[in-house]
């Protein structure tokens, strides 16, 4: 194990940054049953390229544990099960565990009778939406996945928060080396991107980022701080389009399920007593291709189409990239050079225990 440093930046080698997290869940009582699970979804989103979801995330996830927001040892239960259709009860257990036990029920499901969904309730944060949605191409079937989340987004017209980022993940097995996957909040931004932002350039600040009144353009650092006090509120993505895609994802990860959703999930935040669930809910689909045509057909088709916007003339001449690429390209790169550590974000892991656990495993690694 090495934390190596390239031109001043500091990186740390996938499989490294996996046992690392796993240590630190384990540390703070996760069986080990469920801290691998939530290793390998949380470094899904670096390597990847999310960023926003990944180390930079583990505070998040532990100090959430710390204050009882999440139940570790919970277990995800069906409570009602109809054929191709499945809820499930999180329990506010992880939620990576809940969404990976969803999803699973869903990839079975979709075998047994051609497509599912599998609706979720009393859950918590369960990563990178699209960690699930390409775990089903890997089972040959197009996955979708959506979740709701505490309210942070003004609808179209407003300035409070009220929906979630409430992001949706799509993901078809291709021909081509890597699925066609896309990944997005409903938000222009997402509080993610800020933490990530603030990190870099606090003082900062992009147009229309966050809102808490017309025409009012907010810092990073201020943007972050106001959201978190409920002060300020993300902007949607799209205008009145990508609100109204937030509101039917709010439906879809609630209604099915009768489960919680906006004002029922605000005031969650870390160390709250008087709201000690985080009760997000989730929705996931899955559908198999061969039920309407041969998978290699099927398979040919998604890359073809992938094929053909990336053969399209860019803008400024530049190459066309496809939803899934930038991700196929990052992990390549991830895999070979490691995952960049900023120095803030170094700092936060070395609270959870990086410099113990790096002493530890350098003395392993230089006695063998």
């Amino acid at each position: 194990m090495q934390l190596e440093n390239q031109k001043s930046k500091m990186k740390i080698k996938l499989k490294d940054a996996i046992e690392f997290a796993n240590w630190v869940f384990e540390k703070n009582k996760v069986p080990s049953k469920y801290s691998s699970v939530c290793a390998d979804v949380l470094l899904s989103a670096d390597e990847l390229g999310f960023k926003s979801h990944g180390l930079s995330r583990l505070g998040y996830y532990i100090k959430r544990i710390k204050d009882g927001v999440i139940d570790v040892s919970a277990t995800p239960e069906i409570v009602r099960d109809n054929k191709a259709c499945v809820t499930i009860d999180g329990h506010n257990a992880l939620g990576q565990i809940v969404g990976k036990y969803a999803m699973n029920q869903a990839i079975a499901k979709t075998h047994e009778h051609g497509i599912s969904c599998v609706a979720v309730k009393n859950s918590s944060h369960y990563g990178i939406a699209s960690y699930y949605s390409r775990y089903a191409t890997q089972h040959n079937l197009v996955g979708m996945s959506f979740t709701n989340a505490r309210p942070a987004v003004a609808p179209y017209g407003g300035v409070e928060p009220k929906m979630g980022t409430n992001p949706y993940a799509i993901a078809f097995p291709s021909d081509e080396k890597y699925p066609f996957s896309i990944d997005c909040a409903t938000s222009v931004y997402q509080r993610g991107d800020l933490e990530v932002m603030a990190r870099k350039t606090p003082d900062n600040y992009v147009p229309n980022c966050a809102i808490v009144s017309e025409n009012e353009n907010l810092t990073f650092e201020r943007s972050l701080r106001w959201l978190k006090q409920g002060i300020a509120a993300l902007t949607p993505v799209g205008g009145h389009k990508g609100s109204g895609l937030s509101i039917a994802i709010e439906l879809m990860c609630s209604a099915f399920q009768s489960g919680a959703y906006m004002s029922k999930l605000s005031g969650l935040y870390e160390g709250d007593t008087k709201n000690p669930n985080y009760d997000i809910g989730h929705f996931f689909i899955c559908i198999d291709p061969e039920n309407f045509a041969d998978l290699n057909d099927f398979k040919k088709n998604v890359g073809d189409v992938m094929r053909e916007i990336k053969s399209s003339k860019h803008i400024k001449g530049e190459e066309i990239l496809v939803p899934g690429e930038i991700e196929y390209n990052t992990s390549i790169d991830v895999h070979k050079n490691g995952i960049e550590i900023s120095d803030v974000l170094l700092e936060e892991l070395n609270n959870l225990g990086f410099n113990k656990w790096q002493t530890k495993n350098l003395t392993i690694n230089d006695s063998k």
